[in-house]
């Protein structure tokens, strides 16, 4: 298994793995509870935006996709308008008794690893590697977890995520989730 930054051609294999992984595409409660899912598609033309600005992270295995984790730098938020929704919300929050919008952070547009893939240890790869790519530049990551995704919840805790606040919208109830590299 290869962990990289994504280029233009892996952007089709992330897509499609975001598709199958969509909680309204999941077939099963059964499936959403243990499993977990990811909440947004991620259309080809909208990671071509995100790419831009920052190529994401991949795991690639078999001549294909087999899990990734996005960079969504702020700039972004021009070219995806659910994610300038949420930094809205993000950037108020008070961390370290000061608003998140104060400090130099980059948020995880979303993360997911094939099923075939999971508990190998990729979700942990991939996050180090972010934080590889990402660490002199930025002081800590962010991003929310719906609260019924306890799957993705425990994974992120098992990384070094810190859950600092909880939101609802109109998409749902979340947690924000920051990883502190100081």
């Amino acid at each position: 298994m290869e962990i990289r930054l994504a280029e233009v051609q892996d952007l089709d294999g992330i897509s499609r793995l975001s598709s199958a992984n969509l909680k309204t595409t999941l077939l099963n409660e059964e499936d959403i509870k243990t499993e977990g899912y990811v909440t947004w598609q991620y259309p080809v033309t909208l990671l071509q935006k995100l790419h831009q600005y920052h190529p994401s992270v991949v795991a690639f295995a078999e001549k294909q996709i087999v899990g990734y984790a996005l960079i969504v730098l702020r700039e972004a938020r021009v070219d995806h308008p659910e994610f300038d929704m949420v930094l809205d919300r993000l950037d108020p929050i008070l961390y370290k008794e000061k608003p998140l919008g104060s400090y130099n952070y980059y948020a995880m547009g979303q993360v997911c690893v094939a099923k075939n893939y999971r508990g190998e240890g990729v979700f942990r790869k991939l996050f180090e590697t972010h934080k590889k790519q990402m660490q002199g530049q930025y002081e800590f990551v962010v991003t929310t977890i719906a609260v019924g995704n306890s799957r993705s919840i425990r994974a992120h805790e098992a990384v070094g995520f810190k859950i600092i606040h909880e939101f609802d919208d109109h998409f749902g109830n979340w947690i924000v989730v920051v990883w502190d590299w100081n």
